[in-house]
């Protein structure tokens, strides 16, 4: 996740991070796919000031087709 080109956050597996339990129990909360344990996908909880940012999605090295949800958590 960037802001002006400046990285603010990066995750290449939600279950290594410290709040994996937050973002599971959000992911459910909100609606978006279930995680499963130890997967690689990749996850954000993030709290944002108003504004435009840029999601910046994909590997080095690999090409493919990637889904990129933003959800707005009450």
């Amino acid at each position: 996740l960037l802001d002006g080109g400046r990285p603010i956050a990066i995750n290449s597996g939600w279950s290594t991070t410290n709040d994996s339990a937050a973002i599971a129990e959000t992911a459910v909360r909100t609606g978006a796919f279930p995680f499963a344990p130890g997967s690689a996908d990749a996850a954000i909880l993030i709290n944002l000031a108003p504004g435009a940012y840029t999601a910046q999605v994909g590997a080095a090295t690999a090409s493919g087709i990637a889904l990129l949800e933003i959800y707005e958590v009450p």
